[in-house]
């Protein structure tokens, strides 16, 4: 056998792969899980699971509120007014264990001259001193800075409202008409 055929022999029978091979391999399977990321876009899908629980609390608070209004036939008085812890009283009368807290630190309600409560980062307001109608809102993740999902005493529905519209007042506890229904 001559000495050409040896090494041709043994450069076509070894095994393994050669380190161009292997780079070029995990060069494409990089670009494959950065488009898939990119697919994804984890940071929306945060943001949407954060705003349904927002949704989901939201709507447990207005079954709560409601609850609490068919047994009091008022629903719970601000806390601006003296002796009425607002929200707090869904607890002291057994209609939630403890109130839900958002996530948003961007999101809060300072109390003011129209009784609006804070503690949950979700706010609420009710009618003066009747309790007559209420409205409840807190943050939204997905949607512009500012934008917030809102529920009423009127239509018992979780709202989603821009940033623009104007929020609930003890002088008028209803989501903005111009909000949609998520």
């Amino acid at each position: 056998m001559n000495l050409s055929k040896i090494r041709n022999l043994k450069r076509f029978s070894s095994k393994g792969f050669t380190l161009i091979e292997l780079l070029i391999v995990v060069a494409i399977l990089g670009v494959m899980a950065a488009a898939v990321l990119i697919a994804i876009d984890p940071a929306a899908k945060i943001k949407a699971a954060k705003d349904a629980t927002a949704r989901s609390d939201m709507g447990q608070l207005g079954n709560a509120l409601q609850a609490y209004n068919s047994i009091q036939l008022r629903y719970p008085l601000n806390a601006g007014n003296p002796g009425a812890p607002g929200l707090q009283d869904l607890i002291t009368t057994g209609e939630l264990k403890s109130l839900p807290r958002q996530q948003a630190t961007a999101f809060t309600c300072a109390p003011g001259p129209d009784g609006i409560t804070t503690g949950t980062n979700y706010c609420y307001t009710s009618t003066a001193s009747s309790g007559q109608a209420a409205a409840l809102w807190g943050a939204m993740y997905s949607g512009a800075t500012g934008d917030y999902f809102c529920w009423d005493s009127t239509s018992s529905t979780t709202k989603k409202c821009n940033a623009a519209l104007a929020r609930p007042t003890q002088a008028l506890p209803f989501c903005n008409a111009s909000c949609t229904t998520p």
